[in-house]
């Protein structure tokens, strides 16, 4: 299930910015009045790769949410996040946001094998994980619709439009 939610989407008029990698180079702007240039996955919903290259200038609006479904160890759970519910084309792991000390292995296709190295006893069976992914861009592509949550309740329901050509 994807979530989003929006608290600030561009940098606050402080002059021009251009997003690494983007699908709208500069080269197709030449003789546009377009002046500040964005990717509108990544600059909109923030993702893992820019959060390491740009830090943390913005809040993460497009969450997977995933649930854990066993443990296979002391200090080791599976949730049910793997690769077709969150991208895996560029390599390395999703952000946890809600959970500080959990540590996402090696994901497969239906499951993400994780390592509990945090405070406390290990998340239970059934808790509800949020991850922001490493490219939010592809992981769009996953999903029909995002659920919009203000104050953690689903307010509205967003349709992902030309998923599969069907613009």
């Amino acid at each position: 299930m994807i979530f989003c939610g929006f608290k600030e989407l561009f940098n606050g008029g402080q002059g021009r910015r251009y997003s690494y990698g983007s699908i709208m180079g500069e080269s197709a702007l030449k003789g546009s009045k377009t002046k500040t240039p964005i990717t509108p996955g990544t600059w909109v919903f923030w993702d893992g790769i820019y959060q390491e290259i740009d830090g943390s200038r913005f809040d993460f609006a497009g969450l997977v949410a995933s649930r854990v479904v066993c443990h296979t160890g002391e200090s080791r759970l599976t949730l049910d996040a793997g690769s077709k519910g969150i991208s895996r084309d560029i390599p390395g792991p999703p952000v946890v946001i809600d959970r500080p000390g959990l540590v996402p292995g090696g994901a497969n296709e239906e499951h993400q094998p994780c390592e509990w190295r945090g405070e406390g006893p290990v998340p239970p069976i059934g808790e509800v994980i949020l991850f922001a992914p490493r490219h939010i861009c592809t992981t769009f592509y996953l999903y029909s619709h995002f659920n919009v949550v203000e104050d953690g309740q689903v307010v509205d329901r967003w349709s992902i439009e030309c998923r599969h050509g069907d613009a």
